[in-house]
Parts: C-alpha cells; structure tokens; sequence
C-alpha cells in the first residue's frame, strides 16, 4: 500500500480519461472516488482532498448572484415557512364542525 498526493490539476479528461471522470466526479472534499481505478499494474483508490476553483467569479456576474440568492432563500426559507404556518395556526385555528 502507497500513499500519494499530486499537485492541483484541472480537468482534462482527454489526457485522463479514466481517472478524472471519477477523481472530479467526486464534488466534496474527503469523498472517496465512485470506484477504483486500475492504472497500468496497480489499481487507484482516491481521495479528494481540496477543491480550487480555476478563477475567483465576481459578484458582479448575473449566474453568481442568482447562485447567492437560491444558496440564502433555500437556507432561510424552511424557518420562514414554519413561522408562517404557526402564525396562521394561531389565527385561524380548525374548529370541528
């Protein structure tokens, strides 16, 4: 058994074709690769250990900001919601017939 780390890579499935299908398959950090990799005589097990992303985005592109604002309403919305439904709870509560 060895352990080995490579430098930062981008994609480049072209080159890799097998390895980084998976190796970028793997969208959190400390995932394990979906599955092994056999490469020449050995066989690859991986681990993602950071993700970099090729550029800093700005604030000021539209795709970002809509990104900002799904990420902060899809958090914030499930409290809001309760909050609501408690409030209409408390005003219109079910009476039995």
């Amino acid at each position: 058994r060895q352990v080995v780390q490579t430098r930062a890579m981008k994609r480049n499935d072209r080159e890799y074709p097998g390895f980084h299908s998976l190796l970028f398959a793997a969208v959190e950090v400390d995932e394990l690769l979906a599955a092994p990799v056999p490469s020449g005589g050995l066989v690859l097990v991986g681990e993602l250990a950071s993700i970099e992303p090729a550029r800093v985005r700005g604030f000021d592109e539209p795709e970002v900001r809509e990104q900002l604002v799904s990420a902060e309403r899809a958090a914030r919305l499930p409290a809001v919601e309760a909050e609501l439904l408690a409030e209409l709870a408390a005003r219109f509560p079910v009476r039995e017939p």
